[in-house]
């Protein structure tokens, strides 16, 4: 199981946050709101919402596996970052 956190402190918080996207930077409480929104747009489409996660009381989505399609590549990256070691070895 994989737990992906997306606060607005996380890498993924500060991205979605970046003024590129929204022409300002978002506030925090924009950003929570917009989450949401998403994943209540998503759900019982590719995301399942629970209210426990593992003994913990705390809204959490599980992605439908069916959601995602993993295609091969010819393994070279198109960016100049070094790619993802866990999906190089997948």
């Amino acid at each position: 199981m994989l737990r992906v956190r997306g606060g607005p402190t996380s890498t993924l918080g500060r991205l979605l946050c970046d003024s590129s996207i929204w022409g300002r930077r978002l506030s925090a409480k924009e950003y929570r709101d917009i989450i949401r929104d998403l994943l209540g747009a998503a759900e019982n489409l590719i995301v399942r919402k629970r209210t426990m996660f593992m003994g913990e009381r705390i809204d959490s989505w599980d992605l439908y596996a069916n959601a995602i399609v993993f295609k091969a590549s010819d393994g070279v990256a198109q960016e100049e970052r070094e790619p993802n070691p866990f999906f190089r070895e997948f």
